[in-house]
């Protein structure tokens, strides 16, 4: 820490505060125009991990998987989104939709905070965008990804004519 810096009040916390809660989303690129999608991945130490996945297609009910994940590893996630300051540096701006940026929103100690955090950005911004990733299992993102090739075969097939507007 640097002369004048004030250090956040979360850091070195023994426990994590029980309203802890925190989610990591953005626009994965992964399909193409017109459509549009989107995942989050909310951690709360209370209550495990989640992941939603949204295309944006009027046929389409949002994808949601819940993950166990044992509560060590969600403590080291949730410690490491608390130092990254996102309750003492909030961000403002919106979260871009076009696939340049993720964001994370967080509420601790009965604040809460948004952070956005460009895809080429820090290291500490990746590497906090890395750690929820890796919260999900490989064989939650492989069945994301065959879902999604599926949905995108079918509205290959059919000349495009889902085209569905939500």
């Amino acid at each position: 820490m640097t002369t004048g810096e004030k250090k956040d009040p979360s850091i070195g916390l023994a426990e994590i505060p029980g309203d802890f809660s925190a989610t990591l989303g953005g626009d994965d690129g992964a399909v193409p125009v017109p459509w549009r999608a989107s995942y989050a991945i909310s951690l709360s130490v209370v209550d495990g991990v989640r992941l939603m996945y949204v295309i944006d297609h009027a046929a389409l009910t949002p994808w949601a998987w819940r993950v166990p994940v044992d509560a060590v590893r969600r403590q080291a996630v949730a410690r490491m989104a608390l130092s990254a300051g996102v309750l003492s540096r909030g961000d403002d701006r919106p979260a871009s939709s076009d696939g340049g940026y993720r964001w994370l929103r967080m509420t601790a100690f009965g604040r809460s905070g948004q952070r956005v955090l460009p895809v080429v950005g820090s290291d500490e911004d990746a590497a906090l965008a890395n750690a929820f990733h890796a919260l999900i299992p490989a064989s939650v993102w492989q069945l994301l990804a065959e879902r999604r090739a599926e949905f995108l075969a079918g509205a290959a097939s059919d000349g495009g004519t889902q085209r569905g507007e939500r």
